[in-house]
């Protein structure tokens, strides 16, 4: 019985990634500082239904498959593979087995927004820029330019995850 699951599980979680690659790659659109897309929907099912550990290698496999599918001619950089893989941690602990609230879903996508997206992606962003583009960008000047999309798609992520999670939840959680 254990393996079936397992297998379930591995196949559920793989769909959610190629449902992620496609509305971050091909539907998105992406620069090397701002990313504006939907990608995040199905990999957030996929930590709220399995939890921060398994949340957090489904955000970390997406990135690096969509980048190896996808990639659009940019350098793979794993320092931004680790910012998948917190995000999907994070959604994982605060909405795994919680409750569907309002509430619980702002405090995932804040807390990652301000953690993730404003603090720790933009040192990542800045390295990049360095070792690979080959230009000097400071802190602030990385993360001026992500403070506006930040703020756009905060309300938006919030509105959507508790969509999803509050009207499509029982259904997910029954097939999952």
């Amino acid at each position: 019985m254990k393996k079936s699951l397992s297998v379930k599980k591995l196949v559920i979680t793989a769909l959610l990634m190629a449902m992620s690659i496609v509305l971050t790659r091909y539907l998105g659109i992406t620069t090397d500082l701002v990313k504006i897309n939907f990608g995040f929907l199905p990999l957030t099912v996929a930590a709220i239904l399995y939890g921060p550990v398994w949340g957090g290698c489904t955000f970390a496999v997406s990135d690096i498959v969509g980048m190896l599918i996808a990639g659009g001619g940019k350098t793979y950089f794993p320092l931004f593979t680790v910012s998948e893989f917190l995000y999907g941690v994070a959604y994982g602990l605060i909405l795994h087995k919680r409750e569907k609230s309002l509430k619980n879903v702002s405090l995932a996508v804040v807390l990652t927004t301000l953690v993730i997206n404003l603090m720790i992606t933009p040192v990542w962003n800045m390295l990049y820029m360095k070792l690979i583009v080959g230009q000097t960008m400071t802190y602030w000047a990385v993360v001026s330019v992500k403070i506006l999309p930040a703020a756009i798609l905060a309300p938006v992520k919030i509105a959507s995850i508790y969509l999803l999670w509050r009207y499509a939840g029982r259904s997910l959680e029954k097939y999952a």
